[in-house]
């Protein structure tokens, strides 16, 4: 797993080693992306750090990573 982050007008944004936005936060609302080929650390990088910036639940956050729900959008 390779990340990149940066910050672009106020907002930081997570990019994997391929260049898609994984990740993206802006004040107090975040936004998470999920993609098939998406590796198990990188999964649990985008789990803990959505957990800990929105409180929410760890079973939601799994579940749309791995494809086990029918969400197309999941952010705070």
């Amino acid at each position: 797993m390779s990340l990149s982050f940066d910050k672009i007008d106020g907002e930081n944004i997570v990019r994997d080693d391929k260049g898609r936005i994984i990740m993206r936060q802006k004040q107090s609302q975040v936004a998470i992306a999920r993609f098939p080929d998406m590796d198990n650390s990188t999964k649990k990088y985008v789990t803990d750090t959505y957990v800990e910036l929105t409180g929410r639940d760890v079973n939601g956050v799994t579940k749309f990573l791995n494809y086990e729900t029918d969400e197309n959008s999941f952010c705070s």
